[in-house]
Order: C-alpha cells, then structure tokens, then sequence
C-alpha cells in the first residue's frame, strides 16, 4: 500500500525550535487525517448517527470512496496526495482571515498549495 502525503515547506514551517515545533504540529495533524479516515471507513458501512449528519444516504459509495483514497487504501493510494505543499506563509494579498484556519489553492492543478492560518494574521 502507497500513501501520497503532502509535503511540508521547510522554509516557511518551524523545524529548528524545540519539540513540538510547528513542522511537528502540522506533521501531526496530517498523520491524524490518515487515522480518522481509517476510522471512518471501519464504521462507515453500519453508521446511521453520524454518517447522515454530514452526507446524503445516496453519496455513501462515493464518500467511501474519498476516505479509501485520502488512507491509500485503492491499490497504490492517491499519489496526487503527494503534490500538495503546505505553508503557513500567507499569500500578497493574504487569503487567510481570522474565519479561515486553513485555504487551497490550485486544487485544479498539479501541485496544489494548501495555506495554514499563519500566526501573524
């Protein structure tokens, strides 16, 4: 099994201070993701409380199909996974307020750029 994961600009997330730094935080926090689609396809089939909080009964194939992709359970997992950059550098003008913790760009393109709150917004 392959897991596309996306990567963590060095440049612009903090690895050098002690531990947790934000590159652990935000290391983290995609490890999580993985974990949670793990759990959401072990109840997903049987759900009937939280499962149609958030989804339509008729999309529960499809949304199947994303959690099995996100956990790189299809064969060799969703490589496009691994084009996604991460960065809490905010972009000129900023894309990030104090509503949005998280924002992608790009999603349409091969690399797509995922922005992280920064702290300084």
């Amino acid at each position: 099994m392959q897991r596309g994961l996306p990567s963590i600009n060095m440049q612009d997330v903090d690895h050098q201070s002690p531990h947790p730094n934000e590159y652990d935080q935000v290391e983290a926090a995609l490890s999580d993701a993985l974990q949670l689609a793990l759990v959401a396809l072990r109840l997903i089939d049987n759900d009937q409380d939280v499962y149609p909080h958030y989804f339509a009964p008729d999309n529960r194939d499809m949304v199947k199909e994303v959690y099995e992709t996100v956990a790189g359970i299809c064969g060799t997992g969703n490589v496009l996974l691994s084009n996604i950059h991460i960065q809490t550098t905010d972009f000129n003008p900023p894309i990030c307020d104090e509503y949005t913790l998280a924002h992608m760009i790009g999603q349409d393109t091969e690399t797509p750029v995922i922005v992280l709150y920064p702290p300084h917004v």
